[in-house]
């Protein structure tokens, strides 16, 4: 009769680490920031990352609005921006932009 509580966080957590370890394989390094990360600290514990999102969960830094980045890093460039688990058609949505065009100004 479907699928159990059980079964979807399993899941989940495979999603996980098949993703953790694709992203590892690219040998990304440098200054990162994590978007819409939420409760996912693997781009904090093996990068570093700034966890910016619109929830305070424990382990984000920054809390505010993605269509605002420029408020609050207005003067900082990253080499590597995590994007995986927010809602992209929803950004495209409330910024009028491309993500693309949100997040080039702030990669070196």
């Amino acid at each position: 009769m479907g699928y159990t509580i059980a079964k979807f966080d399993e899941s989940e957590y495979t999603f996980r680490e098949i993703l953790e370890n694709f992203i590892k394989s690219k040998n990304l390094s440098g200054k990162s920031l994590d978007i819409g990360g939420g409760q996912w600290t693997f781009p904090q514990k093996e990068y570093a990352a700034i966890s910016f999102d619109k929830i305070k969960w424990p382990n984000v830094d920054v809390v505010g609005d993605v269509c605002q980045l420029d408020k609050y890093f207005s003067n900082t460039k990253f080499d590597v921006i995590f994007f995986i688990f927010a809602a992209s058609p929803l950004l495209n949505l409330c910024c009028n932009n491309s993500i693309s065009d949100i997040f080039l100004k702030f990669l070196n």
